[in-house]
C-alpha cells in the first residue's frame, strides 16, 4: 500500500459511520483524486435480473460471488452520486453516466427519474448515458 493509501485509510478511520460520498470528501487524497476531473459514473441499479446467465456474476453458475436479490438503489443515493459525479466531473469530455445491475431495466422508472434529474443538473455538459443490459427488456 503506498503512503497515499495509507494516509487515506487513516483518515478514513477518523470518520466511522460517513457515507461513501461523505468519506471521500474527508480523505484529503481521494478528494484531490477526484477533484480533478471525473469522467465516468457507474451506478449499479439492481440485482434484480430476468434471467440467469451462467457466466454472471449474479448468475445460476457463480454463486460464489452474488446471488439474485431483490436490492435496488435508492432515488436519494442515485441523485447524491450523480450531483457528486457532476460537480466533480471534467470539463475537457462528456460525462459518462453508466448504468449496471443485474438487468437496470427492471427498474426501468429509476432509471428514467436518475437521467432526468441528470439532464436538469448538467449545466452547460452533454452528458452520455450508457446501460449494460441483456436486452430482454428493450
Amino acid at each position: 500500500m503506498g503512503e497515499g493509501a495509507r494516509e487515506c485509510a487513516r483518515e478514513l478511520l477518523a470518520y466511522p459511520g460517513l457515507d461513501e460520498i461523505q468519506i471521500a470528501d474527508k480523505c484529503r487524497p481521494c478528494r484531490d483524486t477526484i477533484r480533478t476531473g471525473m469522467t465516468q459514473l457507474t451506478l449499479s441499479i439492481t440485482e434484480m435480473c430476468d434471467l440467469r446467465c451462467r457466466y454472471c456474476i449474479y448468475g445460476a453458475g457463480d454463486n460464489r460471488m452474488r446471488n439474485h436479490s431483490g436490492r435496488s438503489m435508492s432515488l436519494d443515493i442515485a441523485i447524491r452520486a450523480v450531483d457528486y459525479f457532476l460537480d466533480g466531473a471534467t470539463r475537457r469530455a462528456a460525462p459518462v453516466i453508466s448504468f449496471y445491475g443485474g438487468e437496470p431495466l427492471c427498474r426501468l422508472g429509476l432509471v428514467k427519474d436518475i437521467i432526468g434529474h441528470a439532464l436538469q443538473r448538467r449545466g452547460s455538459m452533454q452528458p452520455v448515458f450508457t446501460i449494460a443490459t441483456n436486452g430482454v427488456l428493450l
